[in-house]
């Protein structure tokens, strides 16, 4: 694995760190770094803005990366522009979740935070940065948590024991990544008590929709054996696998890289080379899982079969992780703590009309929930129930009416449906 990145505009970990008390001394190390030639006369709003953030308790990194963030021809005018579309973004983000119907209305919302790989600062995020890079992991038992100036100590982030964050900066830097989304320095974890209550406010809507961050432009960084890790196989049946995590689910790519090579690691699904079976078999897995469950197809059963044999820290975590696979249209609210069946009744809601057709036409039992036009969550993971056949789907939409109180109509009523349909009205 990588462990040195020359490249220009790239600051080091002890240049970050440090900590300026003279906004002209910044301007000249500013200027260096960025190769430009401001000056306090020529660009009077970033001069004051340095004083600021200087007084602020900002380290260098902080700074740099709110510079590089200004994306605009004027320095002055980029340090006014950002702040308005930052202001613009955050107002977006508090109105994502519609209280009147408790459901996120922007599915496809941008992540509150980037890693900024230049900087080495976490930056909030206003729709301006390119996010080129998203970084999918499977989470080790039992990682360090790590009190770290790149998140600027907001919560310590939890990390594998042999990994480290410098070692993964340099990776990505390698691959060519300059902002990218890793969970755990861009998704608030737990930390602090006083804190505590802003995390359960921010998963309400940052938890559902991380999602559309691995389908958008970016390209998905893999590290398959941990985050930081070298490469290798590993036991494809172990409940940390990356194959098996409920998470990663969503995280599925056609645009992907494999990152944590090393000489030891086997060789990529790409080679000529034919890799051994083990590896043979987690590539066929990843394939399998690339065709029948990214490709937007007509069956639900491929995505819950999918889920039913992943695992997760909380059941409630393998439903959300189906939410943005399941195409809805709006979210409910990821509610730490919440049963997975109330959960999953909420998904149901809110899932396509074709997907919700299939589980209420082809499902083989009815419902042991709430109501019985639809399967439980224990049903869906109950390995003894059987899943219809991924080929098998009803082009039947059935709509869901919020005021009705659970009960659904069919979009078709015609034939044998129109009888059915007077059935379900009624099935509490």
């Amino acid at each position: 694995m990588q462990r040195s990145y020359m490249g220009p505009f790239v600051i080091s970990d002890d240049e970050a760190d440090s900590g300026p008390s003279d906004p002209a001394a910044v301007l000249v190390l500013l200027n260096e770094i960025m190769a430009t030639d401001y000056t306090a006369e020529s660009c009077p709003r970033l001069f004051a803005a340095l004083q600021k953030w200087i007084a602020d308790g900002c380290d260098f990194g902080s700074i740099y990366s709110r510079v590089r963030y200004c994306s605009a021809a004027s320095i002055d005018m980029g340090i006014e522009d950002s702040a308005i579309r930052l202001r613009e973004f955050e107002q977006k983000r508090s109105l994502a979740l519609d209280s009147s119907t408790n459901r996120i209305i922007h599915p496809h919302l941008q992540p509150r935070r980037l890693w900024d790989l230049i900087s080495n600062r976490v930056v909030p995020h206003d729709g301006s940065a390119m996010l080129d890079g998203a970084v999918s992991h499977s989470w080790m038992a039992d990682p360090q948590r790590v009190d770290t100036p790149i998140n600027n100590h907001e919560w310590p982030v939890p990390i594998p024991r042999d990994a480290t964050l410098a070692r993964v900066r340099i990776e990505l830097l390698n691959l060519g990544f300059k902002y990218v989304w890793l969970d755990v320095l861009c998704l608030r974890q737990k930390g602090a008590p006083d804190k505590e209550s802003q995390r359960l406010d921010e998963w309400k809507v940052d938890v559902p929709t991380i999602g559309a961050v691995y389908h958008g432009t970016a390209q998905i960084v893999y590290y398959y054996s941990g985050l930081g890790r070298p490469f290798e196989v590993g036991d494809l049946s172990s409940e940390r696998h990356w194959i098996n995590r409920a998470w990663t689910l969503q995280e599925i790519s056609s645009n992907t890289i494999i990152a944590g090579r090393a000489a030891s690691s086997p060789v990529l699904p790409s080679a000529k080379e034919r890799p051994d079976s083990v590896t043979e078999q987690l590539y066929e897995k990843i394939a399998y899982l690339t065709v029948h469950v990214t490709s937007g197809g007509e069956s639900i059963f491929p995505i819950l079969e999918a889920m039913r044999f992943r695992f997760g820290t909380s059941e409630l975590d393998k439903v959300a992780g189906l939410a943005y696979r399941l195409m809805a249209r709006t979210l409910p609210p990821y509610i730490d703590g919440q049963a997975p069946d109330d959960a999953w009744d909420a998904l149901v809601t809110v899932m396509t009309t074709n997907f919700r057709g299939n589980i209420f036409l082809l499902f083989p039992q009815p419902g042991r929930g709430r109501y019985t036009w639809y399967p439980s969550w224990g049903q869906i993971t109950d390995r003894a129930v059987f899943l219809p056949s991924h080929d098998l789907f009803a082009h039947e939409p059935v709509e869901y009416d919020p005021s009705s109180n659970g009960s659904m109509r069919q979009a078709v009523e015609m034939g044998w449906h129109s009888s059915l349909l007077l059935t379900v009205e009624n099935a509490h």
